[in-house]
């Protein structure tokens, strides 16, 4: 049984001490009843079938005392919570309303009633998000909003502005320590990686109690002062290959846009002439990307994705393997933004399948040839979802040597 909360107990027991003497009295028997109720409901575990007319007949009561009178918190409180209980949606939508109107600067009530709308609506990601957009603006120092809504951002490596939600905050590595922990998991997503180890420095050195916090802590520390030194090497990397502007780059034509990639071939040129081979071939034309992981990345390529294939998408080849090249000394590591090849926990196993990082991922590290990564398009890349078309990969330039790779049999 789904006892009942803190917030609506405490409706309940309060009621409206400004409220006419009739409405209370009127109130303290529904009140009595629905404690002998929710003791009984409590001891067996459960709302059988056979306690159903008992709840029902407790509500019918309170619908006829909110008719009479609207404006009785305690009364829609009791109403939501017996409406619970018999899985009434619409009725508990009803009441949830009620009591928006009558606590409307209550944001745990603004909170709850939004939870049960996402719980029982068919929202779309962008509905759901511009509800709890709508709800900071009410509540903008509310943690439970800034954390609802920026781990929806997250989810759509919308980081920067699940940082903005998170920073209208006065966070406390004591007090607040798991928003704290969500504003440098989205630093370290956005390479702000100082700021982020600084942040999982003072939550390592805070009281955090709760263990899958405390690992996550730990786990963040360890990967942000690393990617502090990474990133530095990284961007000298970076700056040298932008002076000599002689990396092959691809666009990659999607239904939603066009995104270009510059690729590693100094670090990955077998893989990288396999890419450039597979897109001269049309190899890549009409596959989808079959395989979306939130606050991850976006992986295609898959011939088993194309309309009309037989198979299952994610388990395609291009009828061989190619050679890893992640164990070499000058392999590039997970950005975000970094494209790499997918491949299975065996070695050597990749082929044509690839994905689009949308944040760095040092666990992957050592372990997926990093090839190539976004320069253009940043926003399209991680607007991709699953059964999104690849309509062509296009090799827009490259150096002046055959494009030919080395591969292994099946």
């Amino acid at each position: 049984m789904r006892h009942l909360t803190t917030i609506l107990l405490a409706l309940l027991l309060s009621a409206a001490p400004a409220m006419a003497q009739s409405a209370d009295e009127a109130f303290e028997p529904m009140l009595t009843d629905f404690g002998r109720l929710y003791n009984a409901l409590k001891n067996s575990r459960g709302l059988s079938e056979s306690d159903r007319p008992a709840v029902r007949a407790l509500l019918d009561q309170v619908d006829a005392f909110t008719a009479k009178w609207p404006d009785h918190v305690g009364g829609t409180a009791l109403g939501l919570q017996l409406s619970k209980w018999l899985g009434d949606t619409d009725q508990v939508a009803v009441f949830y309303d009620r009591i928006a109107e009558l606590r409307p600067t209550d944001a745990s009530i603004a909170i709850s009633r939004l939870r049960h709308r996402e719980a029982t609506a068919d929202l779309s990601e962008a509905e759901l998000i511009a509800d709890y957009e709508a709800l900071q603006r009410r509540f903008p120092k509310s943690p439970t909003v800034a954390s609802g809504l920026a781990g929806l951002l997250k989810a759509q490596a919308r980081y920067q502005e699940a940082i903005a939600a998170l920073r209208a905050l006065e966070l406390d590595a004591n007090t607040s320590s798991q928003e704290m922990y969500d504003l440098a998991d989205c630093l370290f997503a956005e390479h702000e990686f100082e700021e982020a180890s600084e942040l999982a420095n003072q939550l390592a050195e805070a009281n955090v109690s709760d263990f899958r916090l405390r690992s996550n802590v730990d786990r963040l520390k360890t990967f942000a002062a690393e990617y502090v030194d990474l990133w530095a090497q990284e961007q000298e990397l970076r700056a040298r290959e932008q002076e000599l502007d002689d990396l092959p780059r691809v666009e990659v034509r999607t239904a939603k846009g066009v995104i270009v990639v510059e690729l590693f071939e100094n670090e990955a040129p077998n893989t990288v002439a396999n890419y450039i081979s597979l897109a001269e071939s049309d190899f890549y034309k009409g596959t989808k990307f079959h395989r979306f992981e939130p606050d991850f990345m976006i992986q295609g390529g898959d011939p088993l994705s194309k309309e009309g294939a037989t198979g299952v998408p994610g388990t395609g080849d291009p009828g061989y393997f190619i050679p890893d090249e992640h164990g070499q000394d000058n392999h590039r590591v997970h950005f975000r933004d970094s494209v790499a090849m997918a491949k299975t926990s065996k070695v050597n196993s990749g082929g044509c399948q690839f994905y689009f990082n949308h944040r760095p991922t040092p666990w992957l590290n050592g372990q997926h040839t990093v090839f190539g990564r976004v320069i253009d398009g940043h926003e399209i890349a991680r607007n991709l979802r699953r059964d999104d078309e690849i309509l062509a990969v296009t090799v827009i330039r490259k150096r002046d040597h055959p494009y030919e790779p080395s591969t292994l049999p099946k």
